[in-house]
């Protein structure tokens, strides 16, 4: 090491699937399937009564060991979109968007329900990771061999959607002061609804002013059948956005 050279703080992370705290105790950290598969069977059912909403709170709630932040989380990598030949539950390992509406990845229902993903595990306990042209709703399956440039027409398009993923990273980090809930371990998912397909959770560290954080993901049963454009995302302020029936969405709320 040079002298005078600074040294920071790292992280290793195992690319392990196994849930095993024993890998978390030499690596710090571990990819973990369970939340991505549970948003993935929610967000991919054409109806509310095919989602189930308690398997997304058990998969909320998960540890890896004793620290929230042993897990990396995530609704899309470059495995669970690279890989079209091999079937996951019997579906292709492509992009989000391109799983929810085949024929149309940039239809209402693909747009919302990918984003729905993204924001639970944005405001989730863990480490959130997005891949490459998520938080521009790119539909194009990850090549390993072969480099795929970025389209940078895409963030232009879909500015709202960009907006939206911006938004939620500055309130995960808390650059306000204002959700300082979403930077700690804690979670109390203090709502879950089956019938209506609502669930609700409450993020937080010492609690009050600039902690205390809730998040919802609702179906549009319960509020109606609007569609706001994506022009119109509303950060940390309640009410949540609704959906298009039968889509799901999510929204962070300072309380």
């Amino acid at each position: 090491m040079a002298p005078g050279a600074k040294t920071t703080q790292q992280d290793l992370i195992a690319e392990d699937l196994q849930g095993s705290a024993d890998l978390t105790a030499p690596t710090n950290r571990e990819w973990d399937d369970n939340l991505f598969f549970d948003l993935r069977r929610a967000v991919l059912a054409a109806n509310d009564e095919d989602r189930n909403i308690r398997a997304v709170k058990t998969s909320i709630e998960r540890k890896i060991g004793e620290n929230a932040f042993g897990r990396v989380i995530y609704s899309e990598n470059h495995d669970k979109v690279g890989h079209p030949n091999d079937r996951a539950e019997g579906r292709p390992q492509i992009r989000l968007p391109a799983l929810i509406d085949e024929g149309n990845h940039e239809s209402v229902f693909a747009k919302k329900r990918s984003t729905l993903a993204a924001a639970v595990v944005l405001t989730s306990p863990g480490i959130p990771m997005i891949f490459q042209g998520q938080e521009m709703l790119d539909d194009r399956t990850f090549d390993f061999f072969k480099a795929t440039p970025m389209d940078w027409k895409q963030p232009i398009r879909l500015k709202g959607i960009v907006s939206m993923y911006r938004d939620l990273i500055a309130l995960r980090r808390n650059l306000a002061g204002k959700t300082g809930g979403l930077a700690s371990e804690n979670v109390n998912v203090f709502h879950v609804d089956e019938q209506n397909k609502i669930l609700a959770f409450h993020r937080f560290g010492n609690g009050g002013a600039g902690d205390d954080v809730v998040g919802t993901a609702e179906s549009a049963r319960a509020r109606g059948d609007e569609d706001p454009p994506f022009s119109k995302w509303r950060q940390a302020a309640p009410p949540p956005i609704p959906m298009t029936k039968p889509a799901t969405h999510a929204a962070t709320a300072r309380r």
